[in-house]
């Protein structure tokens, strides 16, 4: 454990708790997409969208120069959640 990570986070009852709420969560799912989603970042080395400083500073770059969405960009993007019809 590193000495900046809380304690908590290492806590036997902490980690099966979430076990079973992951498994309750998997039994739930019918959505094969989903589950191998959760499966490939259960299975990565590192967790996604970790960046260094450097990279951090050219994402929010790139992000800055694309421009804002247009409202059906938006609704495209949030139709998947039912957000928009």
């Amino acid at each position: 454990m590193k000495a900046s990570e809380p304690a908590i986070a290492y806590n036997t009852r902490t980690l099966q708790n979430l076990k079973s709420q992951l498994v309750m969560a998997i039994d739930a799912t019918k959505d094969i997409r989903k589950l191998q989603a959760c499966l490939d970042l259960l299975q990565t080395e590192t967790m996604p969208c970790v960046f260094s400083e450097e990279e951090f500073d050219e994402e929010i770059k790139a992000s800055e120069q694309s421009g804002f969405a247009t409202e059906e960009e938006v609704r495209t993007a949030f139709a998947k959640w039912g957000v928009y019809k």
